[in-house]
């Protein structure tokens, strides 16, 4: 009697913890804006809470069920890649990266299994997202922000950061966050809010493309059109979004010489000559660092403290010698701008197959339980996480606390709605049957 009373009180203080945990990650969006360091805080919290709840519970079914195999052998090959680097930081950097996964883990499995956690989540995300629009038009509107920051030096809108991070930041929050009120509001049906969910959509797209940003508004764009595929409602909505983002890149000229140059002129200028761009020569060293440890790369961080090495100055042996590295400095930077490469070069083509293995289990998740429900906001989730994981895009690196918080926040909330909705379509079938 007294091993069970202790248990239920061990029982009820992991409640406590869950309910804890909940409100720690309906502000993380917030957080994630300005607060890197405590946002990191708030997912270790909740990872340790979780491995303490898993423990009083006797659950370790999580450990040997669904992604999370595959995430902890991701993790194991990365830990192992780093020790054999013989970098202690690298290492150590390398061991706390389970955090992550952890934290998608508990959103999944104990934090966010009902509606109304899953939609406060949702709805801090769209708030989240409204600041950094109303920031960017302060500082379109003004020449600064409520900060007083101006526009980045090269014209870029910075919303409501110093630099230029209004574009990813924007992207995080656009379909989950922002494009929450639109579909809401066209499921509502009615000429007058179907009138206003266009135009709030619309109003956002012309807001992504202001921002001057490349790479976001590309993942935008792709976004609009999984959107228009997957979910039925939205593709009036998208088709506004789409045609206001086309004309205002028309318009750019006029309404902002800066984003034209560097959304158009630039980018014409790196694509007609990419292996020479600065993402080029990026991503040829990268290849070059894999080519030379194909099994188990560089260990964490292995790319950023090793690519200047002599070893890594010739070209990737099957491209042309047009492209050959002749400076140590080209084609190095803090990371590779690219999830797939990042992995590849961190732990060898044994944690790539690993992690693509993993995003096809985490999509295919997703899509499983939209298609057999059509939820839209569970399709809003799939479509930023395929955003996410697109393997042929510039991102930042998938390690820090900026893109991995944001990501894995994201893809917890998705498994979590998928999880919620399937389950719940299973008890409704059982009980009609």
């Amino acid at each position: 009697m007294i091993q069970v009373s202790s248990r239920s009180t061990a029982l009820g203080i992991t409640g406590v913890f869950c309910s804890i945990a909940a409100v720690l990650v309906a502000i993380l969006p917030f957080f994630q804006l300005v607060g890197r360091a405590i946002a990191d805080g708030i997912i270790t919290t909740v990872a340790i809470f979780f491995l303490i709840h898993a423990i009083v519970a006797r659950n370790g079914r999580w450990l040997r069920e669904g992604w999370f195999p595959l995430a902890l052998a991701l993790w194991a090959v990365i830990v192992l890649a780093s020790a054999l680097s013989h970098s202690s930081h690298s290492l150590v950097e390398a061991l706390v990266m389970i955090r992550f996964p952890l934290f998608a883990k508990a959103l999944e499995e104990w934090v966010l299994t009902g509606p109304k956690r899953q939609m406060s989540v949702q709805f801090s995300i769209a708030i989240a997202g409204v600041w950094i629009v109303s920031q960017c038009w302060e500082q379109y509107l003004t020449g600064s922000n409520l900060m007083g920051y101006p526009r980045w030096l090269d014209g870029a809108l910075t919303g409501p950061f110093h630099g230029p991070r209004a574009g990813p930041a924007l992207l995080m929050t656009f379909f989950p966050g922002l494009m929450l009120v639109p579909v809401l509001l066209f499921q509502k049906g009615g000429a007058r809010n179907k009138l206003i969910a266009t135009a709030l959509a619309a109003f956002f797209a012309l807001t992504m493309v202001l921002v001057g940003q490349r790479m976001p508004t590309l993942q935008v764009c792709l976004g609009l059109v999984l959107c228009a595929l997957l979910i039925r409602e939205t593709r009036l909505i998208v088709a506004a979004a789409a045609g206001t983002a086309i004309l205002t890149v028309l318009a750019l000229p006029v309404l902002s010489p800066p984003a034209y140059h560097k959304l158009v002129i630039h980018f014409i200028e790196q694509m007609s000559d990419f292996p020479h761009s600065d993402y080029g020569q990026i991503y040829i060293r990268a290849l070059t660092m894999l080519h030379e440890h194909p099994v188990f790369g560089l260990g964490f961080d292995g790319y950023r403290r090793l690519c200047d090495d002599p070893t890594y100055l010739t070209s990737f042996p099957f491209l042309d010698k047009w492209v050959l590295l002749n400076n140590p400095h080209e084609g190095c930077n803090i990371h590779t701008h690219n999830f797939y490469l990042e992995i590849a070069t961190s732990g060898g083509l044994v944690a790539l197959f690993l992690f693509a293995a993993l995003v096809v289990v985490w999509l295919r998740t997703l899509l499983r339980a939209y298609l057999s429900t059509r939820d839209a906001l569970l399709g809003l989730l799939l479509v930023i996480v395929a955003v996410l994981f697109w393997p042929i895009e510039s991102n930042s690196s998938f390690f820090t606390e900026r893109t991995g918080g944001w990501t894995y926040l994201l893809l917890g909330l998705g498994l979590a709605r998928a999880r919620m909705l399937t389950t719940s379509k299973r008890t409704d079938t059982s009980a009609t049957g």
